[in-house]
């Protein structure tokens, strides 16, 4: 059971992870059964926690024990396995099986699969990744694909919120998890362990699968620029008005043309939107949170 655990394995459908670890397991399989053949079907509980104290002459000793008011901690009911420090009133826990099981309506459609499932940290953290399925095509072109995860991560460290969204990033082990956490193109929502964690993490599903729908539709729409060219001209003036330089005579306005349009590298719509894109996820500015905060809420 330990080893389950651990992150020492995870099972995946199709590709092996890079640490060659885990267990294949066969596509189409329920997000249930997945879940056990994991290793992450253990209960997480909360036990009262109690301290023993006593203070004479600068010092302290136990004489008994006594009850924290309103603390437990969070431990895996298998075997005892401590995560965390939580608040009696105000935490709620959501098991790995409960959590995950909701993504099974995702699946259902087929436009999705299961790509892997793992834990780190002791079963601290566990994690599920979806991935477009063999029969959703998306390529835009020739040698030109488009991917977007659907990451689920539950975490009982009794501080960290819960996490749904898409990603760019195949999460197969810690460091795979920071660069997920970490990009930019990753669009994460997070579900406080509150009293309303399931509704919340119902809402959040049914937003991410309103979301992943919309990704494959726009794949439609990147395929139709792929196919239609633009002039310079054309070009210039897509660049001006996205990035609000149009009309702007200054020696900044310039600059940030020439920095677009050196990045498109082709004559189609699709090439022009791919600079456009390149440009304000990874150069605009010189702050990762800034550029972050202008592309979702900026002009």
């Amino acid at each position: 059971m330990s080893d389950m655990i651990d992150g020492s394995k995870f099972v995946y459908t199709y590709q092996p992870a890079w640490h060659g670890k885990g267990n294949k397991i066969e596509p189409g399989i329920k997000i249930r059964e997945a879940v056990t053949r994991c290793g992450l079907d253990y209960d997480v509980v909360k036990a009262p926690m109690y301290y023993h104290y006593r203070y004479h002459d600068d010092v302290i000793s136990g004489t008994g024990f006594t009850r924290a008011q309103n603390l437990s901690l969070l431990l895996r009911k298998v075997d005892g396995k401590q995560y965390g420090v939580v608040s009696d009133n105000k935490y709620t826990i959501m098991q790995n099986m409960e959590a995950f099981e909701k993504l099974q309506g995702i699946l259902d459609d087929g436009v999705m699969e299961l790509d892997c499932m793992g834990a780190l940290m002791a079963g601290e953290i566990a994690w599920a990744l979806l991935t477009p399925s063999d029969k959703i095509q998306l390529e835009v072109q020739d040698g030109d694909s488009v991917t977007q995860h659907i990451l689920m991560v539950v975490n009982h460290d009794g501080r960290t919120a819960n996490s749904l969204g898409t990603t760019d990033v195949r999460v197969v082990c810690n460091n795979t998890m920071n660069a997920a956490m970490n990009s930019e193109l990753t669009k994460l929502l997070r579900i406080r362990h509150s009293s309303k964690i399931d509704e919340s993490t119902d809402l959040a599903i049914q937003a991410i699968d309103v979301a992943r729908k919309k990704f494959v539709a726009d794949v439609e729409l990147y395929r139709k620029l792929a196919k239609s060219s633009i002039s310079r001209g054309s070009l210039v003036k897509y660049v001006e008005i996205t990035l609000n330089v149009e009309g702007k005579d200054s020696t900044r306005a310039e600059n940030i043309k020439g920095r677009v349009l050196d990045l498109v590298r082709g004559e189609t719509a699709w090439d022009a939107y791919n600079a456009i894109t390149e440009y304000t996820t990874h150069l605009y500015g010189k702050d990762g949170d800034k550029r972050l905060t202008s592309l979702w809420f900026g002009n």
